[in-house]
C-alpha cells in the first residue's frame, strides 16, 4: 500500500522492514500496521489475554491529490 506521501506503509513492528498488510489497534492506543506475520502474533496474544483484536487488511487506496 501506497500512503499520501507516495511511499509504501511499512510494519510498525519493532526491527520489521516489511510492508504492511494489516492495522490494528490495541485498547488505549493509536492505531498501528503490520505485516502478516505480526498481526497474527498479536492476535494470538490478544486471544491469550481473552479479548479480540481486530485486524483490517489494508486495500489499495487512491489519495485525491
Amino acid at each position: 500500500m501506497i500512503n499520501e506521501k507516495n511511499t509504501a506503509l511499512r510494519c510498525m513492528q519493532k526491527d520489521c522492514n516489511d510492508p504492511a498488510e494489516f492495522v490494528f489497534t490495541w485498547p488505549g492506543r493509536e492505531p498501528s500496521t503490520a505485516c502478516e506475520e505480526h498481526a497474527k502474533k498479536a492476535q494470538r496474544v490478544a486471544e491469550a489475554m481473552g479479548f479480540h483484536l481486530a485486524l483490517t487488511r489494508i486495500e489499495q487506496v487512491t489519495f485525491p491529490f
